[in-house]
């Protein structure tokens, strides 16, 4: 009965050291394998910077231009992150119409599609291409002027929801009365059409 007692006793023993050893082992796999807590995140865990961060806009603009006033609206948004489409539509007034004539003169209409390959929340820089349409309802219905237009595009964001913006435009190719840098009295000026407004961000 006794050495039935001490096999038991040692049989368990044996058993306790056995289990101890396999908790020590198993705690040291998983301090082995969990990363450290300061450890940078791998490239799929890391934050990617928003290459969008303007995705729509709505603008008001104004051109420089001499002897009419040409205020529009701007619309944009985007096809892909490096990608954007813009609509401006707007009223033409002459600042000294002819006696008898009416100051206002008709409407411009554009469609550009600029590429972007500078955007960060505050600064977005793009340029691209399009058409410039006057229709000139004002002094006769049936008139159109058009142009190829060639534009660049600058948009600086004092906050995230609002902003400035400038762009500069050349016509290559335009029908006679949209010949940029001559003006009506026959005296010749920078043939870039330049226009500055203000934007907001939505949604």
């Amino acid at each position: 009965m006794g050495v039935l007692s001490a096999l038991l006793v040692a049989f368990a023993f044996v058993l306790s050291a056995h289990s101890a050893r396999a908790d020590d082992s198993s705690a040291s796999d998983s301090t082995v394998n969990a990363p450290p807590e300061d450890a940078p995140l791998s490239a799929d865990e890391s934050v990617q910077p928003d290459l969008r961060p303007h995705q729509a806009a709505l603008g008001a603009q104004a051109f420089w231009v001499v002897g009419k006033v040409m205020p529009s609206v701007v619309l944009r948004f985007d096809l892909h992150k490096l990608l954007w489409l813009d609509f401006e539509a707007g009223l033409i007034f002459l600042t000294d119409s002819p006696p008898g004539s009416d100051s206002f003169v008709g409407s411009p209409f554009s469609a550009h599609l600029l590429v972007a390959p500078f955007r960060t929340p505050k600064v977005e820089l793009a340029a691209g291409l399009g058409a410039d349409i006057h229709y000139l309802w004002g002094v006769n219905g049936d008139l159109f002027e058009v142009a190829l237009a060639v534009i660049a595009s600058a948009h600086y964001w004092i906050t995230p929801k609002f902003g400035l913006f400038g762009n500069a435009r050349v016509y290559p190719v335009a029908s006679s009365g949209l010949e940029l840098g001559n003006f009506r009295n026959g005296s010749a000026g920078l043939p870039v059409l330049f226009a500055t407004g203000v934007a907001w961000s939505y949604p």
